[in-house]
């Protein structure tokens, strides 16, 4: 899907009819399986087009950045978003923060 249609998330995002349609995309992107151990349920998440690639890819045309420009706030409780933002603030956001945080602490 992405190979064909890259911005898949840009074309549903800008067409008002079609926003239920990014539902569906995500919860086609997020896999369910079915043995639970110790009250947890596994699960796939295939984000790897929605996280983009920052070393090829412009910074804006992320799937999240899109969703972050265009998309509607009612989608960032998706658990595909949630965990793409999980991810995103785990391995750039949380240091860049810290960073900054401790320039207020030595003043």
């Amino acid at each position: 899907l992405f190979e064909t249609h890259p911005d898949i998330v840009s074309i549903l995002c800008d067409d008002p009819g079609a926003l239920p349609l990014l539902d569906t995309l995500f919860d086609g992107l997020m896999w369910h399986g079915d043995n639970v151990v110790d009250g947890q349920l596994d699960v796939n998440y295939y984000i790897k087009e929605l996280y983009g690639d920052p070393t090829k890819d412009s910074l804006w045309d992320t799937g999240l950045a899109v969703l972050a420009v265009k998309g509607p706030p009612l989608i960032y409780e998706h658990p595909v978003v949630q965990k793409l933002l999980e991810l995103k603030w785990e391995s750039f956001g949380l240091l860049v923060f810290m960073m900054v945080q401790s320039i207020y602490v030595l003043l």
